[in-house]
C-alpha cells in the first residue's frame, strides 16, 4: 500500500514539474517586448531602473517615455537592446503605502536589538531583561509602521516579460 502511494506521488510530481517546464514561456524573447508599445513598463538597464511608457520598439532598441514622481515627463530615452537587462509590465503612480512592510522590518530590527541586549553582559542579573526582545519588537513595529505610512511607493513592477 505504501509503495503504491509513493509511486503515485513520485510520478505525479514528475508530471507536474515537466508540464510546468513545457508551458513556461521563454523570457529571452525580444518580440514580447515589441508587443508592449504604449504599455506601462519597468526597464532595468546597465545604468539602473527606469519606469515609463514604451513609445516604440524595433529589433535593436526601445524608446521609453520616462515617468516622474507624479506624472509622465516629456523626456524620452532610447535604450539599445544590449543595454536592456530586464523588462516588466508595471503599474505607474501607485502611491501605495508600505505600512505592513515597515512594521515587519521594524519588528525584526527591534527583536534583534532586544536579543543582542539580552545576550550582553549588562542584562545579567536583570529580571526584566527577558521581555526586552518582545518590547523592542513592538516598539520597532510601531516606528516602522509610521515610517512605512509616510514612505510612498510610486511605481510597482508586475510580471517579468524579458530577461537577457
Amino acid at each position: 500500500m505504501f509503495r503504491k502511494l509513493l509511486s503515485v506521488l513520485t510520478i505525479s510530481s514528475f508530471l507536474l514539474v515537466s508540464s510546468s517546464l513545457v508551458f513556461a514561456q521563454s523570457k529571452k524573447d525580444w518580440s514580447a517586448v515589441e508587443s508592449l508599445v504604449n504599455e506601462e513598463v519597468a526597464v532595468k538597464t546597465r545604468s539602473g531602473m527606469k519606469y515609463g511608457v514604451i513609445k516604440s520598439v524595433d529589433s535593436n532598441s526601445l524608446v521609453l517615455r520616462i515617468a516622474g514622481k507624479n506624472s509622465l515627463t516629456n523626456n524620452e530615452q532610447r535604450y539599445s537592446r544590449s543595454d536592456v537587462r530586464k523588462v516588466w509590465r508595471a503599474l505607474l503612480f501607485v502611491n501605495g503605502r508600505n505600512i505592513g512592510k515597515g512594521a515587519l522590518i521594524g519588528a525584526g530590527v527591534g527583536a534583534g536589538a532586544g536579543s543582542i541586549y539580552l545576550a550582553s553582559d549588562s542584562a545579567k542579573g536583570d529580571g526584566q531583561a527577558a521581555i526586552a526582545p518582545f518590547a523592542l519588537a513592538i516598539y520597532g513595529a510601531g516606528i516602522g509602521g509610521v515610517i512605512g505610512f509616510f514612505a510612498k511607493k510610486k511605481h510597482k513592477k508586475l510580471t517579468l516579460i524579458y530577461k537577457r
